[in-house]
C-alpha cells in the first residue's frame, strides 16, 4: 500500500490521491510512466521529485522519511512494505501510571518469533531488542505502552507507532483490545474474558508464591495480546483497501497463528480472577 500512496506528498490530499488512482496511476511507477492529465505541470514535476525521494527512502529502508512525510493516520500503510521490520508489542504492568507503577512483562512479536521479557529476569534486555525494529505496532501504545517503556527504561522510542486503537476507531470499532477482537471474530479460547486486571493478580500471585505456573499463564496472555496485533493490523489494512474502490490491490492473506510456548494453568488463572479487587 505504501507504493500506492501519494498522500505523503505536499499538496496531495485524500481527494486528489483518489483521483490519481481513478485516472490510472495506481502506484508510484504508474505515475512516473503516465502522470494523470488533470494535474498541472508544476504539480506533476513536484510529485515526480517526491516520488524519487520516496523510492530511494524505501530502497534504503529510511523509515524516518516516511514518519516525517506520511500523516500519522495513514501509518498503517507502512505494512506490508516494512513487515520484516515491525515489532508488535504489548506490556503488562502493576498499574496504570508510568510514574507510580512498573512494568512486569513484555511480549514482542515480529511476525515469526515471539520474545518475552520479565521483570527481575531479563527486562533490562528490552531496550536493545526493541530498538532493532523500524516500526512498532500497539493498541493504545501511544498513550500507554510507549510512554511506560520510555519512562521506566530511560529510552526514546522514535519509530513510527501504528496504534491500532486509532486505526480501528477510524473504521468504526471502539472499545478495548478484547472488545475489538470479539467484534472482528478473533477468539481467545482458554483466555476468553481475561483482561489486564487478571495480569496484575497473576503477577502478584507469582511474586507471592514463586510458582512459575502463574508467570507462564501471564506470559501466555501477554503473548496473545502481541500476536493478535498482527491479525488486527491485517484486518484493518484489508478493510481500508475495500474503501478505496478504484484501487486494485490484493488483500493481505491472514497469517497462521503461531503456537505459544507458554502453557495456561487454569487453576492459577481461576485463582487470579478471584483475587481481582472489587473496586476494579
Amino acid at each position: 500500500m505504501l507504493t500506492n500512496s501519494f498522500i505523503h506528498i505536499d499538496g496531495v490530499g485524500d481527494i486528489i490521491e483518489r483521483r490519481i488512482w481513478a485516472e490510472g496511476a495506481q502506484s508510484w511507477l504508474d505515475f512516473l510512466s503516465a502522470p494523470p492529465k488533470f494535474l498541472s505541470y508544476p504539480m506533476v514535476k513536484q510529485i515526480y521529485k517526491e516520488l524519487e525521494k520516496s523510492m530511494q527512502a524505501l530502497e534504503e529502508g529510511d523509515i524516518y522519511y516516511f514518519k516525517r512525510t506520511l500523516p500519522t493516520r495513514y501509518h498503517w500503510r507502512l505494512y506490508p512494505e516494512f513487515k520484516d521490520y515491525i515489532c508488535f508489542f504489548d506490556i503488562e504492568t502493576t498499574g496504570l501510571s508510568a510514574f507510580q507503577s512498573h512494568i512486569t512483562t513484555v511480549a514482542c512479536y515480529d511476525g515469526k518469533k515471539t520474545t518475552t521479557f520479565v521483570r527481575d529476569e531479563n527486562l533490562h534486555d528490552l531496550p536493545d531488542h526493541i530498538k532493532k525494529y523500524k516500526v512498532l505496532s500497539t493498541f493504545n501504545g501511544k498513550m500507554f505502552d510507549v510512554p511506560f517503556v520510555e519512562q521506566e527504561m530511560k529510552i526514546r522510542l522514535g519509530q513510527p507507532n501504528i496504534d491500532l486503537m486509532h486505526v480501528l476507531k477510524g473504521l468504526g470499532y471502539k472499545g478495548g483490545l478484547k472488545a475489538c477482537e470479539n467484534k472482528l471474530g478473533i477468539g481467545r479460547e482458554e483466555l476468553k474474558g481475561v483482561d489486564g486486571r487478571v495480569a496484575i493478580t497473576l503477577w502478584q500471585c507469582f511474586k507471592e508464591t514463586g510458582n512459575r505456573d502463574f508467570l507462564d499463564t501471564m506470559l501466555a496472555y501477554n503473548v496473545e495480546d502481541a500476536v493478535n496485533l498482527q491479525r488486527l493490523l491485517i484486518i484493518c489494512h484489508n478493510m481500508r483497501l475495500e474503501q478505496y474502490k478504484t484501487l486494485e490491490i490484493d488483500p493481505i492473506p491472514e497469517t497462521p497463528k503461531p503456537e505459544c510456548e507458554y502453557k495456561i494453568n487454569m487453576d492459577c488463572l481461576h485463582l487470579s480472577i478471584k483475587k481481582i479487587p472489587t473496586y476494579f
